[in-house]
């Protein structure tokens, strides 16, 4: 409960760099915030809500600082009587990373002047974004699910359309011109750009 070390597997001298040999016996390597002293005292104290796994930072013997999710428990010996606390630490810095690109990108997507409409491969709408509701004059929750054919004007042939999806299906990006139809009825002109987007496999 103190942060002394009494046990360090391979996984732990993979992740933060200090052999079994360097860790027994001292504070745990890299340092230990007040945060996470005040949870070990928790979780020697029993208070269940330590038992909820939690994310913090750790330092590294290289100096990389890696966000972590701990999941703690109590290791009692017959009589009840706690002997220690057993840390399971996950490195989740990849994910936190990804997590933060992905918060990036949807503000950007979001706060873009062009519309983005993103559909899926049977063309119902899953996704728009602001700008799509300024352009057209249609809610976000009146066009999903529904295909993008609701902003149509009548002006392309069907032919039209089929040589786009073609193309789409295909793989390939399609660049072109539509006339389309506001909610209010009014004609625009856009310039799109419709590219696939494809799983990892």
């Amino acid at each position: 409960s103190e942060g002394i070390v009494l046990s360090w597997n391979p996984a732990a001298e993979r992740l933060l760099g200090w052999t079994t040999a360097e860790a027994l016996g001292r504070p745990l390597p890299g340092g230990i915030s007040d945060r996470d002293r005040r949870y070990l005292t928790r979780l020697a104290d029993g208070d269940a809500t330590a038992a909820a796994p939690y994310e913090t930072r750790i330092r590294a013997r290289d100096g990389r600082t890696l966000d972590v999710r701990v999941r703690g428990s109590q290791i009692l010996d017959a009589a009840g009587k706690l002997v220690s606390v057993m840390l399971i630490v996950e490195d989740v810095t990849t994910e936190r990373r990804l997590a933060t690109e992905r918060a990036r990108l949807a503000t950007a997507i979001e706060q873009t002047a062009e519309s983005v409409v993103i559909t899926d491969r049977k063309g119902a709408i899953v996704y728009v974004n602001p700008a799509f509701e300024a352009t057209t004059g249609y809610s976000r929750d009146e066009v999903i699910g529904r295909n993008p054919g609701i902003v149509k004007s009548g002006e392309q042939s069907p032919a039209f359309y089929e040589h786009l999806w073609a193309t789409l299906l295909a793989g390939r990006t399609w660049s072109g011109e539509f006339v389309n139809r506001r909610k209010d009825g009014a004609k625009f002109v856009e310039e799109a750009t419709i590219s696939p987007i494809r799983r990892e496999n």
